[in-house]
């Protein structure tokens, strides 16, 4: 079957021990191979089947990530969606605040063999989250299985700076099914990333400029694991239960730095070099569980669900001055730590409606999160190591309390050829601070947002609409961004947070056409994006008198409004070969009245991945994509690229093992990133340097057993969409 066609599974139905009919002969077992478009969307979703995808099982799932649409990867390694680092990352339909947070670390040493799809989720509804202005990112792992038995699959994956070896796999008996997966990832060669600044101070705050160099080398250990089972004792009840762990352990062995003064004239005053080390370490843990009822008649149904999530992560730095000229530093060393836990308990209540000849679906539901973070930071000097003390005027002993309550209401209804979709989701929150080293610094907010949303969808026919869509989302500020600790990276640079911040609201319009055929498809749209309290990274100069110090810090200061073009296009060219191709061009304004910065331009952004099976066995892709600079309220970021290539060939009678190879940025040793931010007192400019931008890697996999099932769902998962986990990512900074 080409690529593209639609593909239909036959009933589910038990064979008989033997058949013998007169007149007819005994047949082998016949089997219908379908093969799934390579990605499908349907205007609200859009998913990316990674199983179809030849590079999978040479690649690690951020590189795979870098091949869907909407989705980049900039040259710091940080996630966007549409541009955007406020989105949300979902694993199996769950989300929790270390996985946001850790995204680009967990996702690398996780194999794309592990992953059966990618969706993008643009319009997540009333019954989602009300968090996450730019969308959701769900990875999938759950693979589908029918039979009893057994199946699973053993991987090694070796590139130029890590070693990964994973096994998964599931089990099913009866009405049980229990499904495994454990990887782990070992960085033994250095991760190398440096920042080169210039910071020109302008009249009347002063003048001339500051030249910094500040690199990290760092190793890593990562190990993750999950597991689920699902029982369903009769076609009216199904129970299910799951856990996640995942480990990072980050040896920062070498932290170096240097700066140097000069005066308008361009004569160097004084000099200072810096030299470090640190480590940090993150634990995730997490398990859920969830009953489902189904009432008759058919799709009317109650979904109760638990989540429980633990987080640590723990941080110090250690540094001091080998070398200084006419320099005088306070103190020779200087030690930072920072250790944060985030707990938290979701409940849900989820109830589903179908009537009207099933046309018609009404869901309710409710939901409960109950959060208790906690963020401890010391900062320590002298002038021997065995003489430092702790200065307690920058010590941190922070407990971020956060209780949600949200309750939702969605209709979806069908009239001939159009689709209505319509819900509306109250959420009220209580969060602050608690400050238990000076008890004037704590506060308490209460806030309450009513986020709607509505679609229309016109059909054409069955391969072909037109859908017109209004929603509203919502960023609460995270931990990170609120808690106010000053995290000096050199004597010259800060970073802190606001505890005064407030839940940035987005209204998105959106217009999309979609048309798919067995030869070409694709999509195209129009969107259009408002937020009047933004939550924006703020650059700001500290006066003379506090040692004029770069601070980065965030505030609701941001007016931003967005207008995009979107497409994307699918084209198969021959049998087994197809050409995937994405962009994205917008006007952006960005401003901050207030503080009288106002910023405007064009950005946008193509992709294209080729892929090609021949005979299935031997399988080749290749993909590539630009980016364009990108705004800021007080700058600009520059543009930034990148591209790979695979092969794979499938070995044994069964296809059962598979040998790959891989490369990426296979050109280009380094690569580099610039941002440039513009104050009434100074001009800030950061070039990031990725110093091994390149990799290339052999994998080996081996497939085992002949099932296909999955552990059964609920239908209803636990999604803490509501932290905006945006902080000053691509920006240059270190660590």
């Amino acid at each position: 079957m080409a690529a593209g066609q639609q593909a239909y599974a036959a009933p589910d139905t038990e064979a008989t021990d033997s058949l013998s009919v007169p007149g007819y002969e005994q047949l082998d077992e016949l089997v219908i191979e379908a093969t799934r478009p390579l990605m499908q969307t349907d205007g609200a979703k859009l998913t990316y089947n990674v199983e179809e995808d030849p590079a999978a099982s040479t690649s690690s799932a951020l590189e795979i990530l870098k091949k869907v649409p909407q989705i980049s990867i900039d040259n710091d390694g940080y996630i966007r969606l549409n541009g955007s680092t406020a989105f949300k990352v979902q694993l199996n339909g769950m989300e929790n605040p270390m996985l946001k947070q850790y995204a680009e670390q967990l996702l690398q040493g996780v194999p794309a063999s592990m992953i059966v799809k990618i969706e993008v989720i643009t319009e997540p509804g009333a019954k989602e989250d009300a968090e996450g202005v730019a969308g959701i990112i769900n990875i999938i792992t759950e693979r589908s299985q029918k039979k009893d038995g057994y199946s699973g699959s053993v991987s090694l994956r070796a590139e130029n700076r890590s070693l990964t070896p994973s096994l998964n796999g599931v089990f099913k008996k009866d009405n049980f099914t229990l499904s495994a997966a454990l990887n782990y990832q070992w960085g033994f060669a250095p991760q190398r990333g440096e920042n080169n600044t210039i910071t020109t101070y302008l009249p009347p705050a002063g003048s001339g400029s500051l030249q910094s160099t500040m690199g990290q080398r760092s190793k890593h250990h990562f190990v993750g694991g999950n597991l689920n089972m699902s029982w369903e004792p009769n076609p009216s009840n199904l129970f299910t239960a799951g856990a996640d762990i995942f480990y990072i352990d980050a040896n920062l062995y070498r932290l170096y730095g240097s700066t140097q003064s000069f005066d308008a004239a361009g004569n160097r005053q004084w000099s200072f070099r810096q030299d470090g080390k640190g480590n940090m370490t993150v634990l995730n843990v997490s398990a859920n569980a969830s009953f489902r009822h189904n009432f008759r008649p058919e799709g009317n149904y109650l979904v109760i669900s638990y989540l429980y999530n633990f987080g640590k992560n723990d941080l110090w730095i250690n540094r001091f001055y080998p070398e200084y000229e006419n320099y005088t530093p306070s103190y020779l060393y200087q030690n930072e730590t920072g250790l944060s836990f985030d707990r938290g308990h979701t409940v849900q209540a989820d109830y589903a409606n179908s009537f009207g000849t099933e046309h018609h679906l009404l869901e309710v539901g409710a939901k409960g999160i109950f959060r208790h973070n906690t963020a401890i930071s010391d900062y320590a000097y002298g002038d021997t190591p065995d003489a430092i003390a702790i200065f307690p005027l920058q010590s941190t002993d922070i407990l971020q309390p956060q209780n949600i309550y949200a309750g939702y209401a969605s209709y979806t209804g069908k009239f001939a050829k159009l689709g209505v979709v319509a819900g509306l989701r109250y959420e009220h929150t209580l969060m602050g601070i608690t400050d238990r080293l000076d008890a004037a610094d704590s506060f308490r907010n209460r806030l309450n947002d009513w986020v709607p949303n509505a679609a229309l969808t016109w059909n054409f026919s069955a391969s072909s609409n037109l859908r017109l869509s209004y929603q509203m989302r919502i960023s609460r500020p995270s931990i990170q961004q609120v808690n106010p600790y000053e995290l000096y990276i050199t004597p010259f640079e800060l970073r802190k947070g606001n505890p005064d911040l407030t839940s940035e609201r987005s209204h998105i319009v959106a217009l999309k056409y979609s048309s798919f055929g067995r030869v070409v498809g694709g999509s195209i749209g129009v969107e259009y994006n408002l937020s009047d309290n933004a939550i924006s990274s703020f650059t700001y100069l500290l006066p003379m008198t506090q040692g004029q110090a770069i601070v980065t810090s965030f505030a609701n200061i941001g007016k931003k409004q967005d207008i995009a073009l979107t497409g994307f296009m699918n084209w198969n060219i021959i049998h087994n070969m197809s050409l995937m191709l994405n962009g994205r061009l917008a006007y952006n304004k960005l401003s901050a009245p207030a503080e009288g910065f106002r910023n405007h331009g064009w950005s946008g952004n193509i992709a294209g991945n080729w892929t090609y099976n021949v005979a299935d066995v031997n399988k080749f892709s290749a993909y590539a994509a630009w980016f364009s600079r990108s705004l800021t309220v007080q700058g600009k970021t520059t543009g930034y690229y990148y591209y790979g290539i695979s092969a794979s060939r499938d070995f044994l009678a069964d296809r059962s093992l598979t040998l790959g190879v891989s490369a990426n940025n296979f050109l280009q040793k380094r690569m580099k990133f610039k941002n440039y931010t513009a104050t009434p007192n100074v001009i800030y400019d950061v070039t990031a340097l990725n110093l091994q931008a390149w990799s290339v890697g052999v994998s080996l996999t081996w497939k085992f057993g002949s099932l296909s099932a999955q552990v059964k769902k609920t239908g209803v998962e636990l999604n803490n969409d509501d932290i905006n986990t945006s902080s000053n990512k691509g920006q240059g900074g270190g660590l």
